[in-house]
């Protein structure tokens, strides 16, 4: 909470009322209104840490960092070279059943095409995670003999964020309009390679308690058009399209 400013995307972070520790294996939050997602929030690798005070740097918060990385995982960390690499050996303590691998090795390297170079000539044995290659660099590997790609379902979604509150993007008819001239089919095939599926919803009905059914704006310049029209917004003899002399 030393860092609560940065912090203050997480939603729980804002409704933080106060904590309690009663005796030595409790501990209490109070929030300023009932919030049901905390505890998977709680969950989250970032901003939470539960780790002793003696691995912080002035043993009392994470704010200023961490001397030392514990954990309760299968793997602990043997070494780490800012910006180089980091290697995990096996938790001889580990509570659960221990990993088959006992060695990782994780490679910092920067650069996309140097990263699917080191893949192709076995420097390393996979690349994993967000942005790591390209669209086109992952369809490659997908069909190279030898090789394996594979992708998670849909967690995160490419958005287009408009300001509603002036201009032409203030009519709800507009913003109905611009959801219709967006091919999104033509976006994922042409610029993602197919990789990435087009987002009817802001999030995947993948992500849990999103598998809703809403309204799906589908391709089509024709009801743009009527939507348009709808709201005032006329075409000229040029194709633009003004209103009250405002194009």
């Amino acid at each position: 909470m030393e860092n609560k400013d940065r912090h203050g995307w997480l939603e729980s972070v804002r409704l933080f009322d106060g904590f309690e520790t009663p005796d030595d294996y409790t501990f209490k939050i109070k929030l300023k209104e009932p919030y049901y997602p905390m505890l998977i929030e709680l969950g989250s690798i970032r901003p939470f840490r539960f780790i002793s005070p003696k691995a912080m740097k002035n043993g009392k918060s994470t704010k200023n960092g961490v001397d030392k990385y514990i954990g309760t995982g299968p793997y602990v960390l043997k070494s780490n070279k800012t910006d180089e690499e980091a290697v995990f050996e096996v938790n001889d303590k580990y509570w659960g059943t221990k990993p088959k691998i006992k060695r990782i090795r994780v490679k910092v390297i920067p650069e996309e095409q140097t990263r699917a170079l080191a893949l192709e000539k076995g420097d390393i044995d996979i690349v994993f995670g967000r942005d790591m290659i390209d669209s086109e660099t992952f369809k490659k590997f997908k069909d190279k003999k030898g090789f394996s790609a594979m992708m998670s379902e849909p967690v995160a979604t490419r958005m287009m964020l408009v300001n509603t509150t002036k201009g032409a993007l203030a009519d709800k008819n507009v913003r109905k309009a611009l959801q219709h001239v967006l091919n999104k089919k033509e976006i994922s095939e042409g610029i993602f390679e197919g990789t990435e599926t087009p987002a009817d919803t802001i999030l995947a009905k993948t992500v849990p308690y999103a598998n809703i059914d809403v309204p799906v704006y589908n391709y089509s310049l024709d009801e743009a058009k009527k939507l348009l029209d709808a709201a005032g917004w006329t075409a000229g003899a040029d194709g633009k399209r003004q209103k009250n002399g405002k194009p």
